[in-house]
């Protein structure tokens, strides 16, 4: 489902698609010339649809889906690859709102009443075990002479 504004109500719209993230630049010049295209782009996961509000931290773009619940999808801007994504919880859905504080993403419903959703932005999952680490080296024989 999908609201969207329209002669002062809001539309239910369904379908299905998958969504496009599209990352431009603008490169000033020197010269009195600039830049405006399309970069990249980033095509999310079957039902990560209607992406309505972003924010980023400066190194991920974090962009919100109007789905029920609704979905908050992490994207690295460097490589335009998509990192996680957030799951809300029933109830909290079609997120239209978004900024940053600190290390935190607040995501605001469509809904009554509205809510807002508070994540961790920062949050950095703990490193997988690693293999046990190179062999030492060997201990020369001691002086016995």
């Amino acid at each position: 489902m999908f609201f969207h504004r329209g002669s002062n109500r809001f539309r239910r719209r369904t379908g299905f698609g998958v969504a496009l993230v599209v990352l431009a630049a603008l490169t000033s010049v020197a010269h009195a010339s600039a830049t405006f295209q399309r970069v990249d782009a980033v095509t999310l996961n079957q039902g990560e649809n209607y992406l309505f509000s972003a924010v980023t931290d400066g190194t991920y773009g974090y962009f919100s889906m109007t789905t029920a619940p609704g979905q908050v999808i992490k994207i690295d801007l460097a490589t335009m690859t998509r990192v996680d994504a957030v799951t809300l919880n029933q109830g909290e859905n079609y997120l239209t709102a978004a900024v940053t504080h600190g290390t935190y993403g607040y995501f605001g419903t469509l809904t009554s009443p509205g809510q807002v959703i508070k994540i961790d932005l920062g949050y950095v999952p703990p490193p997988s075990p690693e293999p046990d680490g190179p062999s030492p080296e060997p201990v020369p024989p001691a002086y016995t002479g």
